[in-house]
């Protein structure tokens, strides 16, 4: 089975793993983050900093990186994985423990983003970047002031979110679901 170390997102983790005193120097970070999450100018920074080159590859959903880490063959240092995707890979049993005296910084993290459900303690995972999803619409596009419209297969094939976990959340309790 393949290890896999993951902190949860990258910048903090970059800043974090490869401070000054971790235990163990590597002359290459493999990196499999979002697209568009890592500008390569921090890249560049990065690697002027600590001598340390950066191979980069991208994806463009939680779905398509776990199923290239789950098919094997692909050696990575760090993922950015979602929550519900650190959970299932801890579940798994398919992430390397973080040694936290290599995370000197951990300490500056706001505590309202680090021991989350998903990876209690964060043994697991570093956080890195919150957010949250919005979602608006007019009543004259839609045909209705509920959330009821984004049950409906017209909003499925409409609305430009995926994966469908975001608006799916969302519709759950105008069915009368949790």
């Amino acid at each position: 089975m393949k290890i896999i170390r993951t902190l949860h997102f990258l910048l903090a983790a970059l800043a974090l793993t490869f401070s000054a005193g971790a235990a163990e120097k590597r002359e290459v970070l493999n990196l499999f983050c979002w697209s568009e999450y890592v500008p390569q100018s921090v890249i560049e920074a990065f690697t002027k900093e600590t001598g340390i080159k950066v191979n980069v590859e991208n994806y463009d959903s939680n779905e398509k990186m776990l199923a290239k880490l789950l098919a094997g063959g692909a050696k990575y240092d760090l993922i950015q994985p979602s929550e519900y995707v650190v959970e299932s890979l801890i579940k798994q049993g398919r992430l390397e423990e973080l040694n936290r005296a290599n995370l000197p910084n951990f300490k500056n993290l706001d505590a309202k983003f680090t021991d989350m459900a998903h990876d209690p303690g964060n043994k697991f995972s570093v956080p890195w970047i919150a957010g949250s999803v919005g979602i608006a619409c007019g009543a004259r596009s839609t045909g209705t002031t509920s959330w009821r419209w984004m049950a409906c297969e017209r909003a499925s094939s409409e609305t430009p979110i995926t994966p469908c976990r975001n608006p799916a959340g969302t519709a759950r309790p105008s069915r009368g679901r949790k």
